[in-house]
């Protein structure tokens, strides 16, 4: 048996209805920086906040929320299961795509069928690039440590430098390592080397050397040569 209330009383579970749902709204947007819902077709009929990433909740609503996916595969809109901590990355209308971590469950009607996905997101991509930045250090530091491993393994100069330039490129990410040495008229010539050719570059460097003389010339102290001293009045004679 159902007890409807009385038409004086509608107003009131009308208004405490739109509070309530007012406040279940606030609350997800305060603990979330993406709340969305789906349709059976998997259109977005619900989307928060407004706007996000710069396009207005009214645009995109009544679109697949595909639009917004930076690559196109893996879709986390087209899963069946419900799945938390799914990172994915989003496109903004202006700035830079960021990275979100999504909880999803998908919904069912009364006979089991689906009808739609509800999920809501936090971004994280702070913390992605924080943790791209520390496995960066770690790769650079583990190369280096075999860099300095590989030299000491070596007792002959000639052995040290070719283990030092063969360990560099994965120590400093680079395509390859060359020695050069300047011959007397300033050119630089490539003595040892280890990956990709130097050759082409050697164009690049030939202004260095006589630049970096100019810089030493000009960093010269002036010394007075014995004989050129000159008196001033408290050194002349009466």
């Amino acid at each position: 048996m159902a007890v409807l209330p009385s038409p004086e009383a509608e107003p009131g579970f009308r208004a405490a209805l739109l509070e309530s749902r007012h406040r279940w709204r606030d609350i997800a947007a305060l603990a979330a920086d993406l709340a969305f819902e789906t349709d059976a077709a998997g259109r977005l009929s619900f989307l928060s906040p407004d706007p996000f990433r710069g396009w207005p909740a009214d645009w995109l609503l009544g679109r697949p929320p595909q639009i917004l996916l930076l690559h196109p595969e893996p879709d986390p809109f087209a899963l069946l299961h419900p799945v938390r901590g799914l990172r994915t990355w989003l496109r903004h209308a202006v700035e830079p795509p960021a990275c979100f971590s999504l909880a999803l469950a998908p919904l069912t009607d009364g006979h089991g069928a689906y009808a739609g996905l509800r999920g809501c997101g936090r971004e994280v991509t702070a913390e992605v690039q924080e943790a791209e930045a520390q496995a960066a250090a770690l790769r650079r530091a583990a190369a280096l440590e075999t860099l300095v491993r590989r030299v000491r393994r070596q007792v002959l100069a000639p052995r040290m430098l070719a283990a030092t330039l063969e360990s560099l490129p994965a120590a400093i990410g680079c395509s390859g390592t060359a020695l050069l040495e300047l011959a007397p008229g300033g050119a630089a010539i490539i003595t040892r080397q280890h990956g990709a050719d130097a050759a082409k570059l050697l164009p690049l460097l030939a202004p260095l050397p006589a630049a970096a003389g100019a810089a030493g010339r000009a960093r010269r102290p002036a010394l007075h040569r014995p004989g050129q001293f000159q008196a001033d009045q408290r050194h002349a004679g009466a």
